[in-house]
């Protein structure tokens, strides 16, 4: 792993919706990572309303907002 560090003026990332809770899984590094190279930035993640419980939980996390699930295109489709 390179010992990267970006001294970037970022304050504000937006993380848009992963649709499943797999999604969400794999999204936690990138989510650790961002705290790595953003230091002190403020990140918001936009997530379906029946994973808000999981993602509140990330210590990295600033905020996060529910998407109502009607919203979600993948979330109403029947496999």
């Amino acid at each position: 792993m390179s010992s990267l560090t970006l001294n970037s003026k970022i304050g504000k990332i937006a993380i848009l919706f992963p649709e499943f809770l797999g999604d969400y899984i794999n999204l936690i590094p990138f989510i650790h990572r961002l705290g790595e190279l953003f230091p002190g930035s403020e990140v918001t993640l936009y997530i379906p309303e029946r994973m808000v419980s999981f993602a509140e939980q990330h210590p990295r996390l600033d905020r996060c907002f529910s998407i109502p699930d009607r919203h979600v295109p993948l979330a109403k489709k029947e496999f």
